[in-house]
């Protein structure tokens, strides 16, 4: 009798001491389980912020190389155009019997060739490779105040439409999105032979998707592709389509 009363108190222990451990599977305990899941989720959100900002930054270093390419052809054409206008203003100088002028004279004709050139081109294009060195150098901060200030010195210079987009850029990395809106605006409506105006139309679109803004960035996107069907970034707003 007594034996029989010991067993069952020893089942009865042993049932508590079997509900008092915790629930455990081949992976560990549901708790353990979580929390591993929520350590990989935020490993890989850390991946992905890491992702995106190396892209930013790629992209903004290539548009840098572009810049660079521009700002050579830029002053490959104003050398060519002052080439043009020295041979023809020889031309004319020979074609009036300019040719028996005495030896003495002949350096006016460099000068007026030059003349074409103001001081103030000289001294716009001077500031604006100076913000894009401050670009380059990755002076971010430095070159968006410079860019900004080029607009503003120089609303004239042949530069400016880039200035506005180099500005756009760099409020679009801080996450700037209203300043970056306004820069790309301003080269979409104001300077429509830009050759930086499909991608500013394709950055309005990107501001937009993140606005929350679905349909506005689907026309944007639709008007890069209908405007500038051959542009590389055609095929980036045919993607985000």
């Amino acid at each position: 009798m007594i034996r029989r009363h010991i067993v069952v108190l020893a089942a009865t222990l042993s049932g508590v001491a079997f509900a008092a451990v915790p629930v455990r599977d081949a992976n560990g305990s549901t708790e353990e389980r979580i929390s591993r899941l929520e350590r990989m989720v935020e490993s890989r959100n850390q991946v992905q912020l890491g992702m995106q900002q190396q892209l930013s930054e790629l992209e903004l270093e290539v548009q840098n190389l572009r810049g660079t390419l521009e700002l050579h052809s830029h002053k490959l054409e104003e050398i060519l155009a002052r080439q043009r206008d020295l041979y023809q203003d020889i031309d004319r100088r020979l074609g009036s019997g300019a040719g028996a002028v005495p030896a003495a004279t002949s350096p006016a004709v460099p000068a007026s060739a030059a003349s074409n050139v103001s001081s103030a081109d000289v001294t716009a294009n001077v500031a604006y490779e100076n913000a894009f060195k401050l670009l380059k150098n990755k002076k971010y901060d430095d070159a968006s105040v410079a860019f900004s200030k080029f607009v503003a010195d120089y609303p004239t210079s042949s530069y400016v439409a880039n200035a506005h987009y180099w500005t756009g850029q760099l409020s679009y990395r801080d996450g700037d999105l209203a300043n970056a809106k306004t820069s790309f605006a301003s080269v979409v409506s104001k300077y429509p032979q830009s050759s930086k105006r499909a991608e500013s139309i394709f950055k309005l679109g990107l501001i937009a998707e993140k606005e929350g803004q679905a349909e506005e960035a689907k026309s944007y996107f639709k008007r890069v592709v209908a405007e500038y069907p051959s542009a590389s970034v055609a095929q980036m707003a045919k993607a985000k389509l």
